[in-house]
């Protein structure tokens, strides 16, 4: 995924949107931006827009996930049954999908979906270890087999991360 560089590009306006809903051990985020991409040859404006959506769900009893109206964010996960306490610590399922498309006039650099599925452990308030797959498909992508030959990308992944928050 890569516009390269637009030598006739002059200008450009940016607008995007954000959505998070909470309830109980559900929640939900989205987001959508799309830049119009202006040219100094009277070609018109490229269209580039992308978006996500996420949904995840504590399958432990009475966790959740705590919005910040007035920051705008996330806060920390209050962990009912920690590790250090004898209990489970709190386990949240997840998953998200995302698009991006940056073909568009006189860019192109392709567009993009990734699926993810996650599981999330959190050991206590402070710790957590994550673990995500994730199948993403790059196509319309210039310069890349998937334009020449006209087939697809298919990535696949696994992640794993632990952290710490002090």
């Amino acid at each position: 995924m890569n516009t390269g560089f637009i030598e006739n590009a002059s200008n450009d306006v940016f607008l995007g949107g954000e959505f998070a809903w909470v309830n109980g051990p559900w929640s939900f985020q989205g987001e959508v931006a799309n830049t119009w991409l202006q040219t100094t040859e009277g070609e018109g404006a490229d269209n580039l827009w992308g978006g996500y959506g996420s949904l995840s769900y504590f399958i432990t009893e009475d966790d959740s996930r705590r919005y910040q109206p007035t920051a705008g964010e996330f806060g920390r996960v209050r962990v009912q049954d920690p590790v250090q306490d004898g209990g489970w610590g709190a386990w949240q399922v997840a998953g998200r999908f995302d698009y991006i498309d940056l073909n568009s006039g006189v860019a192109q650099g392709g567009q993009q979906y990734t699926t993810i599925g996650g599981l999330n452990w959190y050991i206590n308030d402070y710790s957590r270890i994550m673990l995500n797959g994730a199948v993403t498909k790059v196509f319309n992508a210039e310069g890349t087999d998937a334009a020449t030959t006209g087939s697809s990308n298919l990535i696949y992944g696994v992640g794993a991360r632990v952290q710490v928050d002090w």
